[in-house]
């Protein structure tokens, strides 16, 4: 049989590998024909006494998109556009997206080396909608970029970026040489 110590060790453990809370075990009763100890006083009697929290706090997890459920379809793209898978373009290449729906729990579109990236019309989601880093330079056109994480954009290195009459939800985040050139008609959500 295991120790009850090794058992919380072992069952905290397994919670936090699921992405769970940890309860902790309540506290140990007095043996019987004992009284348990009487509560300490406050000093200020305005005040409760302190109690112990009973789960351990975990980060907040960022929202699914659309929905974790594998048994679920996913939703269908809004009309006019062509569901695609997220994609990743890297080295010296050319991509045009045009009318294209991409969802995806993670990055929508990574672009990174030299690559060339070109969206128009078109609807991208993704925890992070774009990362864009190295040489990487994207145009975007009357499209809609959402971050459900919080991100649209995150540019690093010497990455561009130029949108015209596009709708961002999320914020964008440059570091190091990278730009953001707003040709006119975005807006931010």
């Amino acid at each position: 049989m295991m120790s009850p110590v090794r058992m919380v060790t072992v069952s905290m453990a397994m919670a936090v590998m699921l992405g769970g809370c940890v309860v902790r075990p309540a506290p140990a009763s007095p043996p019987p024909g004992t009284q348990p100890p009487p509560p300490q006083p406050n000093a200020d009697a305005t005040t409760p006494a302190p109690t112990e929290p009973t789960t351990e706090p975990t980060a907040p997890t960022p929202p699914a998109v659309p929905d974790a459920n594998p048994d679920t379809p996913p939703p269908q793209p809004p009309t006019g556009l062509t569901a695609t898978d997220p994609v990743d373009c890297s080295g010296a290449n050319t991509r045009t997206l045009e009318r294209v729906h991409i969802v995806s729990t993670g990055t929508a579109i990574d672009v990174h080396g030299a690559c060339k990236i070109t969206i128009k019309d078109s609807h991208i989601v993704g925890n992070l909608a774009i990362d864009a880093h190295g040489a990487a330079n994207l145009t975007i056109t009357n499209s809609v970029i959402e971050g459900k994480g919080g991100m649209a954009i995150d540019l690093h290195g010497s990455a561009r970026v130029t949108a015209t009459g596009t709708r961002f939800v999320g914020k964008m985040k440059s570091h190091g040489a990278a730009s953001f050139g707003d040709q006119g008609g975005n807006s931010w959500k």
